[in-house]
């Protein structure tokens, strides 16, 4: 649900897309390295990346906060990221990637348009960029802090309504209003979630009554709809790659015309590409427990 702005706001956003580089950068203005591009989203390789293949996914248009993104472009924005991962890990062969939001100047964004990076990640690379220490927090300011979110979200809630010239209740909620595409949006953007529901779709549906926040997801929708209209969709694509797995095993090519200085270097290299192809498929082939799944929500 995004954020309505005033004239005010607005002039002020649109005046700072003059200036913004990224703007630049869709606009082709700036040269940078394009990785993907559809008429609402744009990829670009990082000039200071983090890690090997490090991306820039961003909306075209300039909006500097994630709030002020539309529903429908924030839901493509997200598939689109989703879909890159996937491309980043069979690409570079690499064991996964973090997806970075900053938010706000506070959380560390230093570029006026909405960023969204695609950081790939080995194992003991010692990226240690997400480490957040903990502190003890007294109880009555979380109690103040979340009275406070339901006011105001209340609020938004009602200003919503009023906008789609429904009645706000009160006892509506934001998932309430989430439609189905959205949910599916949500889970496809979350990797852990997604391969649960896809490698243990049956187990998974009985999971979501159970389960406090994937119940409250789910309210009012219909469960096996959702899970078969997403097995449907990603079903055919992980069985396909699966069969290209199996083809690249079973061929192994031998060329008896090459040197045998060639053919001696390439002996020395096999082990170091073959052992980088079996953590892969050994990643691949991890299922994640149904246990797995309150983690993604606790971070236990």
């Amino acid at each position: 649900m995004a954020i309505k702005l005033s004239p005010e706001q607005q002039k002020a956003i649109e005046e700072q897309k003059t200036n913004c580089p990224f703007c630049k950068i869709v606009k082709g203005d700036i040269p940078a390295k394009k990785v993907y591009e559809d008429a609402e989203v744009q990829a670009v390789m990082d000039i200071n990346p983090a890690s090997k293949g490090h991306m820039l996914v961003m909306p075209k248009e300039h909006y500097p906060i994630m709030s002020l993104i539309p529903d429908k472009t924030f839901e493509h924005l997200f598939s689109v990221t989703q879909q890159l991962c996937g491309v980043v890990q069979q690409g570079l062969l690499t064991a996964g990637s973090t997806v970075f939001i900053a938010n706000g100047a506070a959380a560390g964004q230093q570029s006026q348009h909405f960023l969204l990076h695609v950081i790939p990640r080995e194992n003991h690379d010692h990226l240690s960029m997400l480490e957040i220490p903990s502190k003890p927090v007294d109880l009555k300011e979380i109690d103040k802090i979340h009275t406070d979110l339901r006011n105001n979200l209340t609020i938004m809630l009602r200003n919503h309504f009023k906008q789609m010239g429904k009645q706000f209740t009160g006892e509506q909620t934001l998932l309430e209003t989430m439609s189905p595409e959205k949910l599916i949006a949500i889970i496809e953007a979350n990797q852990p979630i997604l391969e649960l529901l896809l490698t243990k779709p049956e187990e998974f549906k009985q999971l979501v009554p159970k389960h406090p926040q994937l119940s409250v997801m789910f309210k009012g929708k219909d469960v096996d709809a959702i899970v078969n209209e997403i097995v449907k969709k990603h079903g055919a694509k992980k069985k396909e790659h699966k069969e290209e797995k199996t083809e690249e095993k079973k061929a192994v090519p031998v060329e008896k015309s090459k040197p045998h200085a060639e053919e001696e270097e390439a002996k020395k290299k096999a082990p170091e590409k073959q052992e980088k192809r079996n953590e892969q498929e050994k990643n691949e082939e991890k299922k994640p427990s149904i246990d797995d799944i309150a983690r993604l929500f606790t971070g236990k």
